[in-house]
């Protein structure tokens, strides 16, 4: 059995053909790498999941016959048995995280723990590749059996709001199983800034407008699209720097090369800390278990404004509702454990309670939220 999650973003129609290229590409590796393939044979591999350029990473009965002709005695009974894992003879669950560690969120001790609980083994599978498309691609196509699973989270609401392209949809390709967790995001701010609260900041930014800046972790990252909601409730106007991740913007935050940053706590909670920056207020709708004292947005005086980075457990659109609810059930058991709690909580992270309702639910929301903001700030492509 098979458990992929993943992370959805952008497709034009050519870049989804080289994700089709790039899933074909990982496919050929992982069977010459279980398999001991020579080179000639996963050229050959290659050459038969290539014939179909609809759906080049579908194992049918045909394809798996055409690629056991081509193995020795030793090879055939790895590939039987990799065949059978993924028709369920195992428990074995991959979790393909893409862009950014994603497959961390459930790995830290909820996976195992769910896989206790529903008594099957879950293996953590990176797939990265196409600001995780190709993982996303991947679980789409997948069987609908329950065994190949997507961890999608905030950033695909914020694409799926931004990009009109996309080769899937968010919320009608995948299943809703279970809400997993949350990770907190803070503001924090330079010292030299001078504010010492969320209202405080509102008032400089609206005294000195274009003149703070802000950064983020990219365009479209939850940092980014906070600040792009924060300006639009306030009526404020911050000048936006984009950076590759939370390091570098954490950086020159520190240097007070920029002034204003939306971040992932335990990215800035030591410099938090060490009084090195200063920190304003929590964005999620309840207070974050890393930082108990620290008033939310909302208790700050701007309602509504919940941007923590949240993740949730999906399966493919059209798996069996009994499948659905034995998973969620599992995955609300695993992230109220105290193991997974522990695991989590010094990392910023809190398990959130929801089954397919909920988070389907919250994805309809998140895409309107970020679908408006995104119009407004120009962002849609």
């Amino acid at each position: 059995m098979h458990a992929i999650l993943v992370l959805a973003l952008m497709a034009s129609p050519l870049l989804a053909l080289q994700q089709q290229d790039r899933a074909t590409e990982f496919m050929v590796q992982r069977l010459k790498d279980r398999l001991k393939l020579s080179d000639d044979q996963a050229a050959k591999v290659k050459e038969i999941l290539a014939k179909d350029s609809e759906e080049r990473t579908k194992m049918d009965d045909a394809r798996s016959e055409k690629i056991a002709g081509l193995l020795d005695a030793d090879q055939k009974k790895l590939y039987e048995e990799y065949r059978a894992n993924q028709r369920g003879g195992r428990g074995n669950f991959q979790f393909g995280g893409g862009g950014g560690g994603n497959q961390f969120q459930f790995g830290g001790g909820g996976g195992n723990r769910m896989g206790q609980l529903i008594g099957q083994q879950f293996v953590i599978e990176n797939k990265p590749g196409a600001a995780s498309n190709l993982a996303a691609e991947f679980v789409a196509r997948a069987p609908k059996d329950g065994y190949t699973l997507f961890l999608p989270g905030s950033v695909n609401a914020n694409n799926a709001a931004m990009l009109p392209n996309l080769t899937f949809d968010i919320a009608r390709d995948f299943a809703p199983v279970a809400l997993v967790n949350e990770v907190a995001v803070i503001l924090v701010v330079h010292p030299s800034v001078g504010v010492n609260s969320v209202q405080e900041l509102i008032a400089l930014a609206k005294a000195k407008p274009g003149e703070l800046t802000y950064a983020s972790t990219g365009i479209g990252s939850a940092p980014h699209m906070s600040g792009e909601l924060f300006m639009q409730n306030t009526g404020t106007k911050l000048v936006h720097v984009p950076y590759q991740g939370s390091p570098q913007a954490a950086t020159d935050l520190l240097a007070g090369r920029v002034q204003v940053m939306f971040s992932p706590a335990t990215a800035v909670i030591s410099l938090v800390q060490d009084g090195k920056l200063k920190v304003l207020a929590s964005t999620g709708s309840k207070r974050a278990g890393i930082l108990p004292d620290l008033p939310t947005m909302i208790e700050s005086g701007m309602p509504d404004f919940d941007t923590a980075i949240w993740f949730g457990l999906t399966a493919p659109a059209g798996t069996p509702r009994e499948v659905i609810e034995k998973l969620s059930r599992a995955v609300r058991d695993a992230v109220k454990s105290n193991e997974v709690v522990a695991a989590w909580r010094p990392q910023g992270v809190d398990p959130l309670d929801g089954g397919p309702d909920e988070l389907a639910r919250l994805i309809g929301t998140e895409l309107k939220r970020w679908g408006d903001v995104a119009a407004a700030a120009g962002l849609k492509k």
